[in-house]
């Protein structure tokens, strides 16, 4: 008599794979945290080192434009700005994701706190060239 294989949760569950071999279920807390934290979390990695303006200007990585490629006080100024931004969109986002429920526990609510993430994102961006433009048309 053969025995069932053992499961961790049911075949119709859907789970994630984690490295290592590691499924997660999708009902589970650690995955609903993992999908709220996630896009804050590398957002926020890649924001540290401009805002301690440990990155010189480069091609590749951080705020770049014709403006702050010509002038590196400029490019750290931008840089640490843009970080500032992209760390308190990134809280925010956190913020609601733990306040709204129905972004923690609803099928649709982790796409909708993602869509909310890359949107303070992209808000953060638009507010670092604005504040770009402005402090360069105050110079002339």
């Amino acid at each position: 008599m053969a025995l069932p294989p053992l499961e961790l949760f049911s075949l119709e569950e859907e789970a994630t794979l984690l490295p290592g071999g590691l499924f997660l279920s999708r009902k589970s807390p650690i995955h609903r945290m993992f999908l709220l934290l996630a896009v804050p979390i590398l957002a926020s990695l890649y924001a540290l080192p401009l805002l301690f303006r440990w990155v010189p200007p480069n091609p590749v990585y951080g705020f770049r434009n014709p403006r702050t490629r010509q002038d590196r006080a400029l490019w750290f100024a931008a840089n640490q700005r843009a970080a500032a931004a992209i760390l308190i969109a990134m809280a925010v986002c956190v913020a609601l994701g733990l306040l709204v429920p129905g972004l923690r526990y609803s099928p649709g609510g982790h796409i909708v706190a993602v869509v909310i993430q890359i949107s303070g994102l992209i808000i953060a961006n638009a507010w670092t060239a604005f504040w770009l433009v402005m402090r360069s048309s105050r110079r002339r």
